[in-house]
């Protein structure tokens, strides 16, 4: 049966007919990007696929003054320590609420999306229902982000080794090691990554333990291995494809007027323009974070209900038959001249022997 089709179109649908997951869409990007993608993206360039968590890590990112003014601010009287430390806890804050509304966006998507499966989205969305709900996934989800995320800091830190190497001398065995080791870990990366997705939504939707959805994730995985990477690459291709048609949106049409206001000193028309530039990105990726997680839910949902053939597999077993029947055709087209030929000599026989009976 034909898969990717009835799951991308299924998905592209829910995510066009109901705009209010794009809220999910757009605090679910904050945290869960995609890390099949995110480890290809870091091992080319380390601005692209990263999270607000890898920003906020990230050593560029975090003045390396600002530890050290802390901890001399906590000396100088208890006022100023005080105001610290609950500089420190409102940080703290923030940013664990940033990653609750994530991973309850993550935890709705699903959800909504197995909803729409079942035709049952009738109802409104109810974003405060969505976020404040105790379905007892919020740790289990989130230690699957971590694991996510750790794996692929691990493969960045082993593709880095070889680096190393490199940059202080120019050897063909440096070189060599980084290709075996891009070859090895990529495919390892990117399984974990499609793994983590099946164990979220069995977390979600069979509200499984972590290491029980783990073994189940797995097992989904490995008998539908190269089904999951067509979808990955599908998913790859049309978020490429999307984000291309943005970049020559903003590129080639609201850039000249960036320019065309600055030179006339419009500040105020200029401001609204570069705000509704990022409102503009801040729509598309939501709406690539609701589609993609859709995709991935409703192919669990499929591969987990039903056994399903890759397309390369398909094609492949396809072609032996055609070749077969070709033959058969061939073969039976052939005789046909043979025959006639045969039966005729027979009847030239038989008046022969006619004749000459009747001669004697």
């Amino acid at each position: 049966m034909h898969i990717h089709r009835p799951i991308l179109s299924a998905a592209w649908r829910l995510a066009l007919s109901r705009k209010k997951l794009w809220i999910f869409g757009f605090f679910a990007l904050l945290v869960f990007v995609g890390g099949e993608y995110q480890i290809i993206n870091q091992s080319l360039s380390d601005s692209l696929g990263a999270n607000i968590y890898d920003r906020l890590l990230a050593s560029n990112s975090i003045p390396s003054e600002l530890w050290p003014s802390l901890l001399s601010a906590l000396s100088v009287d208890w006022a100023t320590s005080l105001a610290v430390i609950l500089l420190i806890l409102l940080v703290g804050g923030l940013l664990f609420l940033v990653l609750w509304l994530s991973v309850k966006s993550q935890i709705a998507l699903i959800n909504w999306t197995k909803k729409d499966r079942l035709g049952e989205t009738k109802e409104e969305i109810s974003l405060w229902e969505a976020f404040t709900k105790k379905d007892g996934c919020f740790w289990r989800v989130l230690a699957t982000s971590v694991f996510i995320e750790i794996a692929i800091f691990a493969a960045s830190v082993f593709l880095s080794i070889p680096l190393i190497f490199l940059y202080f001398q120019d050897s063909l065995w440096a070189v060599a090691t980084y290709t075996l080791f891009f070859l090895i870990l990529i495919p390892t990366i990117l399984s974990f990554s499609l793994l983590a997705k099946y164990a979220m939504a069995e977390i979600v939707l069979e509200k499984k333990g972590f290491t029980a959805s783990i073994i189940k994730a797995w097992s989904l995985f490995k008998n539908n291995w190269l089904v999951s990477l067509e979808m990955a690459l599908i998913l790859f291709f049309i978020n490429f494809t999307v984000s291309l048609i943005t970049i020559f949106i903003l590129t080639f049409i609201a850039l000249p007027i960036m320019l065309t206001l600055m030179l006339f000193g419009l500040s105020a028309p200029l401001a609204i323009l570069v705000l509704l530039s990022f409102l503009f990105l801040a729509l598309v990726a939501s709406f690539l974070m609701t589609f993609q997680t859709a995709a991935w839910t409703n192919l669990y949902l499929e591969i987990k209900d039903h056994s399903v053939v890759a397309k390369i597999e398909r094609l492949l077993k396809s072609k032996p038959k055609k070749v077969k029947s070709s033959v058969k055709t061939k073969a039976a087209i052939v005789p046909k001249k043979i025959i006639s030929k045969t039966v005729s000599k027979k009847t030239q026989s038989k008046a022969k022997k006619t004749n000459s009976k009747k001669n004697s």
